[in-house]
């Protein structure tokens, strides 16, 4: 009875903390933009604002930079392999995880977005969310099936913070 009623605050701590995560991260995103790009609104507006060996050669670094980030990590235990990790830790409930791999990880998304790479932004918002679940769970000490739940909606507050506005992922 005590643990239902704690894990119903975590959820609701969950999805106040993955959206916080989700509007901190886009805020990350649009102050890069405006520090070397200040004249654009968008990425589409800072790509149109590049000489054409530019808009070639800015995709192609932050892509060496992601790349090179997650070659760093790349035999740490724990790294995981983001959706695949995420699916794990909610469908068999392992509590082992490292939440600086997950970071490492949205650095490196982050760049890729920054500079145009065709990866979403969902990724590194389930991901951080979702660690984010795994660590309250952990320090709660709830038990395995509301461990698990309490993952998952952190994978729900991931996907509807990077939908659109900050308050997606509380809901």
């Amino acid at each position: 009875e005590r643990e239902d009623a704690m894990f119903f605050v975590l959820c609701g701590i969950v999805g106040v903390v993955g959206s916080l995560l989700g509007a901190c991260f886009r805020l990350a995103i649009d102050g890069f933009r405006s520090v070397f790009l200040p004249k654009a609104d968008s990425l589409v507006d800072a790509m149109r604002q590049l000489d054409p060996v530019q808009r070639v050669a800015v995709p192609a670094l932050g892509a060496l930079l992601a790349g090179f980030i997650l070659w760093l990590i790349r035999n740490e235990s724990g790294a995981g392999h983001g959706v695949p990790d995420v699916m794990e830790v909610v469908m068999i409930g392992r509590r082992q995880g490292r939440v600086r791999s997950v970071v490492v990880r949205s650095i490196a998304s982050f760049f890729g977005l920054v500079t145009g790479s065709s990866v979403g932004r969902e990724g590194p918002f389930i991901a951080l969310a979702t660690a984010s679940a795994a660590r309250l769970g952990l320090a709660a000490k709830l038990s395995d099936e509301s461990y698990r739940i309490l993952t998952a909606a952190g994978v729900a507050a991931g996907v509807a913070a990077g939908r659109a506005g900050t308050d997606n992922g509380t809901a």
